[in-house]
């Protein structure tokens, strides 16, 4: 990673995510190609389990790309919902006959939060405040998201 990071993700306190609430994604997708700062997506909570009923993953709509792994899943006032982990594979739902956009998966905040107490890491977190506009989720955002490269 390149630099110190200027704050820390909060997570949201209440671990129970809404059908269609809206959602803030950030990320490095197709980093090189659309320049190499952040981008940021929008959309909702579309499922509120993963592929096979995975109950510790949740679907959502914000457009995704290659690059996106590992971003923060915001909801509408900032707070982390989720980890961006994946992305149902187009060319595969189409050689099948059928067609799907958006149609990507997260890994819940719970679980993350797990991830980081077992690793003694203790996750901020706060209770869900009002709505903000994406830009200024965005905003605050860049002050604890960085690109992760891995070179082999």
């Amino acid at each position: 990673t390149d630099g110190e990071l200027e704050s820390v993700a909060v997570f949201r306190d209440d671990l129970n995510l809404h059908l269609g609430e809206d959602v803030v994604v950030l990320g490095f997708p197709l980093q090189g190609l659309l320049g190499s700062g952040p981008q940021v997506s929008a959309g909702n909570v579309s499922g509120l389990c993963g592929l096979g009923d995975d109950s510790s993953r949740m679907q959502f709509t914000a457009p995704i790309a290659s690059g996106n792994s590992g971003g923060p899943i915001l909801d509408s006032g900032g707070l982390v919902i989720g980890l961006v982990c994946a992305s149902l594979n187009h060319d595969h739902i189409r050689q099948g006959g059928g067609a799907a956009e958006n149609v990507n998966f997260g890994v819940k905040a719970a679980l993350v939060r797990t991830f980081l107490s077992t690793a003694g890491v203790s996750p901020s977190v706060r209770a869900a405040g009002s709505s903000r506009p994406r830009a200024e989720i965005a905003r605050a955002a860049r002050g604890f998201i960085c690109s992760v490269r891995c070179e082999g």
